[in-house]
């Protein structure tokens, strides 16, 4: 008989983060981007672009803290904030 299993795949998603706030894991990205060297243009550029995501999401009246997400998530706005980052 033939015992191979095949690849195996993950099915779920961790819940590592799920109990921070945006500004929290923003830090947790922010960070490590400093101690790499990255240059002035391209941190401020992080953190312009960390604000338009948080006025994106004020505007539509979504709240910024830990398991608010869902709610953007399973909207059309989503693609919409896409769109315009495109």
């Amino acid at each position: 008989m033939d015992q191979r299993t095949g690849k195996r795949y993950k099915n779920g998603r961790s819940q590592i983060g799920v109990d921070k706030s945006l500004d929290e894991l923003f830090d947790v990205f922010y960070s490590p981007k400093i101690a790499e060297g990255r240059s002035p243009r391209t941190l401020e550029m992080y953190k312009e672009s960390y604000r338009y995501l948080c006025d994106f999401l004020t505007s539509y009246l979504i709240d910024q803290q830990p398991h608010k997400f869902d709610e953007f998530l399973h909207l059309d706005i989503r693609d919409d904030y896409v769109y315009i980052l495109v």
